[in-house]
């Protein structure tokens, strides 16, 4: 918390990115979030899935609060 939003904003960035550049074989996964991406493939598949484009994940974010 000694840095600022800005600050923190790079760092998570940088984060980000060494993950990202981590080859796919060193990335696992459990059962379950294995099970849960087919899930959600498979509905996609199937068109069973929904979409929220950006604008309206800020109103649903904003009105949690």
């Amino acid at each position: 918390m000694k840095l600022s939003v800005s600050e923190r904003i790079i760092l998570v960035q940088a984060i980000w990115d060494s993950v990202a550049a981590e080859p796919e074989e060193n990335i696992t996964l459990s059962n379950s979030q294995k099970e849960e991406l087919d899930r959600r493939l498979e509905q996609d598949r199937k068109g069973e899935m929904t979409y929220s484009n950006w604008s309206d994940v800020k109103k649903r974010v904003r009105l949690a609060r």
